[in-house]
């Protein structure tokens, strides 16, 4: 089975210049973070499975305890220089849309019990609050990408209280929306899903 960091080099090899240069970025300024608080890069996340964790993600976990604490940093399928950072807790909790139960190291923060995003300062302008980089154009774009990077970086000690303390009420409550400053809960369907295999998602 090819490891995770490996499709993620190839992936990310024949990547824009910039977007390039975002990837660089985070590696140098998000992930030892991660690294310096016991998570580790999971090769086998999700058993590999194409379908369930593309090639543009890098998935980072602590397998210490009943629950995981779990990353998924994503980068946009289409080239586009920008990243979004999930988190959340894998459990034995799991489920999929139709129902059925997975172990935690089949699972994915797709089925977690909740799942959350890093997002910009609650009442920002974006539409794109979960989204660091940008989308389309920018006069600056390395002074952009390392401005959106340095923004992200700052707010993920809330990240790591999260894991400290757990979830409070009413956070279980929220069908989506900010719980605090820099964390956005994502909504979980309560439906069944059809996806495809793919290399990147």
């Amino acid at each position: 089975m090819i490891s995770q960091r490996t499709k993620f080099e190839h992936w990310s090899k024949g990547l824009p210049e910039n977007t390039r240069y975002l990837i660089d970025l985070v590696q140098e300024r998000i992930l030892p973070a991660f690294l310096d608080k016991g998570f580790f890069w999971v090769d086998d996340y999700a058993e590999g499975k194409a379908s369930e964790v593309g090639a543009n993600e890098i998935p980072l976990q602590v397998q210490s305890s009943d629950s995981w604490p779990t990353i998924q940093i994503f980068f946009a399928p289409n080239s586009r220089p920008w990243f979004r950072l999930d988190f959340g807790l894998i459990t034995d909790a799991c489920y999929r849309y139709d129902g059925k139960l997975l172990s935690k190291k089949k699972a994915t923060l797709s089925y977690a019990p909740a799942r959350f995003s890093l997002a910009k300062d609650q009442g920002s302008v974006s539409s794109l609050f979960t989204q660091f980089g940008y989308h389309w154009f920018s006069f600056f774009p390395k002074r952009k990408l390392s401005s959106e990077v340095e923004s992200a970086s700052k707010a993920l000690g809330c990240v790591f209280e999260f894991f400290e303390k757990g979830i409070a009420d009413p956070w279980p409550n929220i069908k989506d929306g900010y719980v605090s400053k820099n964390i956005y809960k994502q909504f979980r369907p309560a439906f069944p899903l059809k996806t495809s295999p793919r290399g990147a998602h």
